[in-house]
């Protein structure tokens, strides 16, 4: 008669929470933490029982990656890797990449890594990737965008008949100090 519950944290009887004697207990934890709970009675007996615990995961949520880097100007037929870098990836998240201008849509199957290697390209293609927290959150992040853009091509002469003539003309892809 008049027992009440006694709730703490760590290992039962140790940090007391102080005023905590009903039999329910809400927290809003900031770290993973054990909790435990008994019964104590009251004078004359002074006793408590063994107790119950529980231990309550605080999974860190995510937050947005900042940017996508990587060779954002390729030549045609030809791959790219991106990495998506700024902010965090949360407990168990994962990424989520995807392709054009609405985020969400056009998901790459399977490309959940830090990292996503294109496939061989002939048009500019916009990518976007954040990040997905799994359950309990379920929660996924803002997005980082980037445009891979193909080299202009170039046909030089290789002599000055050659402008005449339209023969002997070569492929060149432009240096970067060099004008198109």
């Amino acid at each position: 008669t008049g027992a009440t519950y006694e709730w703490g944290t760590g290992t039962v009887g140790t940090n007391i929470i102080a005023g905590q004697t009903n039999a329910t207990y809400t927290t809003s934890p900031t770290a993973t933490t054990t909790y435990w709970v008994r019964r104590k009675d009251p004078a004359p007996c002074n006793t408590v029982t063994g107790g119950a615990s529980t231990t309550v995961t605080v999974n860190t949520p995510s937050t947005a990656p900042t940017s996508i880097t990587g060779t954002l100007v390729v030549c045609s037929g030809t791959n790219t890797t991106l990495t998506a870098t700024g902010g965090t990836l949360g407990t168990g998240a994962s990424y989520e990449w995807g392709t054009g201008s609405t985020v969400g849509s056009n998901v790459i199957s399977g490309a959940t890594g830090v990292s996503y290697t294109t496939p061989n390209l002939s048009t500019a293609t916009t990518y976007w990737v954040r990040r997905k927290d799994p359950a309990p959150c379920n929660t996924t992040t803002n997005a980082a965008t980037a445009t891979v853009t193909i080299k202009p091509n170039v046909w030089v002469g290789t002599t000055n008949s050659d402008w005449n003539t339209l023969t002997n003309w070569t492929y060149k892809i432009p240096g970067i100090n060099e004008d198109v």
